[in-house]
């Protein structure tokens, strides 16, 4: 039977004909839908399957009555990956996502995103700062009398030389320079290649030469 109806029928036996009616009521199906959006490696389970890939679904559910059908749209999304090298320099340190680092290494970290995460992975290369020493010909001087400084370094290709002295040119190794009261000479050394720096200085006193008596 497939309308609601009642139905009427002559059962023919031995003695009297049996007349039986039948009420039957069609209830229609229920039909639902789901609309879902998962990350990868999430699922969804409808009745006894379970889905995983992006795409249309239909199940058919069979509680106690009437058959439930049941349309599941599902979008599965990828998680964002990113892949980044990041260089310091030694005694430094960089802040990436709310994590800091200071030591070279590989790591995995992840960043809340909608709809899914972002998982990134971060290179860290920790280069070696230049060293400098910074010298003086003498340790003391008179005003305007010339003062020959140096560096020694390893790794060095820019020089930058600051004084409350005079320098003939604060941008080389070895400059002169001149001080009328007691000064320090600081020098910062460069490299050029992973712009890693190092400081160092000396200190030049004045000397005041003692006055002469005269008879």
């Amino acid at each position: 039977f497939r309308q609601t109806v009642i139905y009427r029928d002559t059962l023919h036996t031995t003695f009297c004909d049996s007349i039986a009616s039948l009420n039957v009521i069609v209830k229609p199906s229920q039909r639902d839908t789901l609309v879902r959006n998962v990350c990868s490696g999430q699922t969804v389970q409808v009745g006894t399957h379970i889905y995983y890939q992006t795409g249309v679904y239909t199940d058919t559910l069979r509680p106690t009555g009437c058959d439930s059908i049941v349309t599941l749209y599902l979008t599965v999304t990828d998680y964002k990956f990113d892949s980044t090298a990041y260089s310091i320099c030694e005694g430094s340190e960089i802040t990436i996502g709310g994590n800091t680092y200071s030591q070279a290494g590989v790591y995995r970290d992840t960043l809340a995103s909608a709809p899914c995460d972002s998982i990134s992975v971060i290179s860290i290369a920790v280069y070696s700062n230049p060293t400098v020493i910074a010298t003086a010909d003498k340790t003391s001087a008179v005003a305007g009398e010339p003062i020959q400084l140096n560096t020694t370094s390893n790794n060095a290709t820019n020089y930058g030389w600051i004084s409350m002295g005079q320098l003939n040119n604060p941008f080389i190794p070895n400059p002169i320079g001149t001080i009328s009261e007691p000064t320090w000479f600081v020098v910062t050394v460069t490299d050029s290649t992973t712009t890693c720096q190092a400081t160092d200085s000396v200190l030049v006193d004045l000397f005041i030469e003692p006055c002469s008596k005269t008879n």
